[in-house]
């Protein structure tokens, strides 16, 4: 299984911070990373890196998940996804969580990924995880 975080924090890292040290829209997806974590809170007390990394190469590690293979194209699966989901639309660009554990590129924030795409941007902000 291939883990995605630290080669993207190598090559596109812009902050490391807890939390409260991050911008809003980084604040507002951690904090929606622990509602979705039951509201476990195992993220609060996290390190995090704040990364931009182009959507192009997001995508290409996407398609490297087994499950998606099954896709000729990102498009192809883009386009399943839209069909599947109501893509929400964001006034502000809040990142996605990045997966450093699991091997599936994205743990949180498949909607805004997809809203993101779809809304044709070049780069997609990210969180990562670095310390629990």
């Amino acid at each position: 299984m291939m883990y995605y975080g630290n080669e993207l924090l190598r090559k596109y890292k812009i902050a490391v911070g807890s939390p409260e040290m991050l911008n809003a829209e980084c604040q507002a997806a951690i904090a929606i990373y622990n509602k979705n974590l039951d509201g476990k809170g195992k993220g609060v007390r996290s390190i995090y890196a704040y990364l931009l990394v182009p959507t192009e190469e997001l995508k290409q590690l996407i398609m490297q998940i087994e499950p998606l293979k099954k896709f000729k194209t990102f498009q192809d699966y883009h386009n399943h996804y839209k069909n599947a989901s109501v893509l929400k639309t964001y006034d502000k660009q809040y990142p996605v969580i990045i997966d450093s554990v699991f091997g599936c590129v994205i743990e949180d924030g498949w909607n805004r990924f997809h809203s993101y795409v779809e809304c044709g941007n070049s780069m997609i902000p990210c969180l990562v995880q670095i310390e629990r």
